[in-house]
């Protein structure tokens, strides 16, 4: 994570934990002046109620606390948001919440010949995931190692929970 990132990471966390969310991610992207900053809330247990109000609570005190910051200052576009149903895991509390879950990985190098994984997750320790894929083989990785981590939500089909491919 870049330092401004981990400026308005510390920033929304601080306004977030006191209107009892969690901040799941931080993202920079673009340049000035098209630079945007985009902040992803969920509940602090992690029910994914987020509301539009809480959104907007968050919105308007991180904006304040960024233009007064002058590592961030500058034209940008903040976005608060709630994660959607494929949320990020960045922590291992996040993937804690989802054990027995399918998530999507990608690792920060190539591990047996590739970077992206599917699968059910089926342990989590504390830096470190165990995923099985759907042929069955069993992957073990740093959280370290992992540059990107999704929920794979599942939507039923007919009462029952219907795999995402």
């Amino acid at each position: 994570m870049d330092s401004k990132a981990s400026i308005i990471w510390d920033l929304a966390e601080a306004i977030a934990a006191d209107l009892e969310l969690e901040v799941l991610e931080v993202e920079v992207s673009g340049g000035s002046p098209k630079r945007v900053l985009r902040v992803y809330l969920d509940t602090a247990t992690g029910d994914g109620s987020v509301t539009v109000a809480d959104c907007e609570a968050v919105s308007r005190q991180l904006g304040d606390a960024l233009d007064a910051r002058e590592e961030v200052r500058g034209h940008y576009m903040l976005e608060v948001s709630s994660p959607g149903l494929n949320r990020p895991l960045r922590r291992v509390e996040h993937f804690r919440r989802v054990l027995g879950n399918r998530v999507r990985l990608r690792l920060a190098h190539a591990i047996h010949g590739r970077r992206d994984f599917v699968g059910r997750l089926e342990a989590v320790e504390d830096e470190a995931v165990a995923v099985v894929s759907d042929s069955d083989e069993r992957f073990c990785f740093e959280l370290a190692d992992i540059e990107r981590a999704n929920l794979e939500y599942e939507f039923e089909e007919n009462g029952q929970r219907r795999r995402k491919r």
